[in-house]
């Protein structure tokens, strides 16, 4: 590791650290791992709807319970709470994958080999954290010619999607539908160089171990393989910052209390968002896990962004 990325490393440390003295109760250390750290108590808020989650283990358990909770209103918060900016976000992301994938078949065409090592003649396209299906259905409609594979971990989000799924063969017998499958990010039960694009979508940050995800998200691609993430963050604008923390922090989960009833869920996903990697510091671990022309599209000041790379044909030695 250079003497830069070791700085940056402990830049992210020590912004974390600061985070704790400010009574944020989610720690992530200088790898990525991420846990909640129970505050003495003192200085922890009697009122609090914080949930402390003192493990990876237990921030898994805990994620899965908001998910199995929240899914049958899932997509009608994503809505409120985006004021449906999310939906144009996706789009862009599925816009990316399908240019991607041209490029991997117009290279398999020209027999470009150095770029299409490993490519089968059936692109597979691998959606982890798929939750309602949302993009996996759109790639599968876009590319009939690819395996499109949506994977979550929560019984009760498959479920919706697989919900859509019905609905959109039932207004169209001929629409291409994705493969669901119930799995855990962390382990894929796919094997080594067998993906070709892996997207993820609001879902990095709440798995225990973002550098982990990462190495495992380019074990299962292919060398030259794509990698998309679509992740929420906080602006970095000193101008739009404090209204964006007002309203994340303290608006959104009240309107999902009147929305949906779900206020701590939706304070959990604040809380996670708040303390997750800066869109920089996620390109600098994801330049570290292997990947290559690592790009960067934020969205409306900066509350979401598209990390976009690839792995290089040969891996280094």
């Amino acid at each position: 590791m250079s003497e830069a990325q070791r700085s940056r490393r402990q830049a992210r440390l020590t912004r974390h650290e600061q985070l704790m003295r400010q009574r944020q109760y989610l720690h992530i250390d200088a790898a990525g791992r991420a846990s909640f750290i129970e505050l003495p108590e003192q200085s922890v808020n009697k009122n609090s709807e914080r949930v402390l989650v003192t493990t990876p283990e237990s921030k898994s358990a805990w994620v899965h319970e908001v998910f199995e909770s929240i899914s049958d209103d899932y997509d009608r918060m994503n809505d409120v709470e985006s004021f449906r900016m999310h939906r144009s976000w996706k789009q862009t992301l599925v816009m990316e994958v399908l240019q991607s994938v041209d490029e991997m078949l117009a290279d398999a065409m020209l027999g470009d080999a150095s770029s299409t090592e490993g490519m089968g003649v059936t692109p597979v396209i691998l959606d982890v954290a798929c939750g309602s299906g949302d993009i996996v259905l759109a790639l599968a409609s876009l590319m009939p010619e690819a395996k499109v594979v949506g994977l979550d971990f929560s019984e009760n989000m498959l479920a919706v999607a697989k919900r859509r799924a019905a609905d959109a063969i039932a207004a169209d017998a001929d629409t291409t539908l994705p493969e669901f499958m119930h799995g855990n990010a962390m382990h894929l039960p796919f094997a080594d160089n067998s993906i070709d694009v892996l997207t993820i979508s609001f879902g990095l940050r709440n798995l225990p171990d973002y550098q982990a995800a990462l190495i495992e998200f380019a074990r299962v691609l292919r060398p030259g393989g794509s990698f998309f993430c679509l992740e929420s963050s906080y602006p970095t604008s000193p101008v739009i910052k404090p209204f964006f923390k007002v309203y994340f922090r303290h608006l959104m989960p009240r309107m999902a209390s009147l929305v949906v009833g779900h206020r701590q869920q939706y304070q959990w996903l604040n809380d996670s968002t708040e303390v997750f990697l800066s869109k920089s510091e996620l390109a600098d671990m994801m330049q570290e896990c292997g990947f290559i022309e690592i790009g960067i599209q934020s969205f409306f000041f900066g509350v979401a962004a598209i990390h976009s790379g690839r792995l290089p044909v040969q891996q280094a030695g």
